[in-house]
């Protein structure tokens, strides 16, 4: 019995993309216009979630998580109040997400600010 081929191997088709011009394609998908608008509308934030942490694993889980998020500039875990507080200049619900999925624990956004980053001089 022949095996079925993938018909898009064997016709050398491949998909076409409409890309602006000038524009550099990332790895993730993105054109680098598209991030840097994106991330111009970022804006600084302190941010604080509940968060289940029972043991040194799931604490150990969480901080390797919030490390390979670039857009965190600190971030603090407290275990005996299960709450992880995080700043920096990140969309928060982008945040939430990616801890729910990175660690597969519930997370509960407690307070958020908005921080000026401008600084105040006299």
């Amino acid at each position: 019995m022949p095996r079925e081929q993938n018909c898009h191997a064997s016709s050398g088709w491949v998909p076409q993309i409409d890309i602006p011009s000038g524009a550099r394609v990332l790895s993730n998908g993105q054109t680098s216009a598209e991030e840097q608008i994106a991330a111009l509308h970022r804006e600084f934030y302190c941010m604080t979630m509940r968060m289940n942490i029972d043991c040194s694993g799931c604490y150990q889980k969480i901080r390797r998580a919030l490390l390979e998020m670039h857009d965190i500039e600190s971030h603090l875990i407290e275990r005996k109040q299960q709450k992880v507080s995080v700043s920096g200049a990140f969309v928060p619900q982008d945040v939430a997400i990616k801890l729910r999925r990175r660690t597969n624990r519930r997370v509960e956004i407690l307070e958020l600010k908005e921080v000026d980053a401008a600084p105040s001089g006299p």
